[in-house]
Formats: C-alpha cells, structure tokens, sequence
C-alpha cells in the first residue's frame, strides 16, 4: 500500500518519523520541493495503525490513520470431469 501526506513547514525527512503498528520505519521518502512524504508499505491483516509525525522548532504535528485490511482470496476452479486423457473418434 501506498502511504502518503502532505508534511509542511519543515526543511528535511531528518524531522519526519513514521510508524506502522508502533514499529518506527525508515523507508520513505520526502520531497521538500512539494511537500510530499510517501512509503510503500505491506500490511498485516486485520487492523494497522499508521502514524506521521513531524517535528521543527515550533512544535510538532501528527496524523494517524487506522486501516482495517481484510486479504481477499481469488477463487480457484478446477475441472474433476471429464479427467484429462485423449480420445480417438471415428
């Protein structure tokens, strides 16, 4: 999943700290020429906590997100009759 937020009135991602489910990651990427953080990120099933947090001299912003991420299994057909095998016909 795709993850991303506008973060604004700080200089660099060295004042960005980003969780999944309460475990600091450090795989993301921040623009400062648009003010855009973004991280790929996979999901457990069930529910996710996503929080950014942003720090400066002022004070600090954070935004949460709670995602309820349900897998989703494609179906599987498989044919039992006729079995495979080859037949002459006349």
């Amino acid at each position: 999943m795709l993850v991303s937020a506008k973060v604004l009135n700080i200089e660099s991602a060295n004042q960005i700290t980003f969780y999944v489910n309460g475990l600091k990651h450090y795989n993301f990427v921040y623009n400062p020429v648009n003010d855009v953080f973004s991280s790929s990120i996979i999901l457990d099933e069930g529910q996710n906590m996503i929080e950014v947090r942003a720090v400066n001299n002022a004070g600090q912003a954070i935004d949460s997100k709670l995602i309820n991420y349900i897998k989703i299994i494609p179906p599987v057909v498989t044919i039992e009759t006729p079995s495979t095998c080859h037949e002459k016909h006349k």
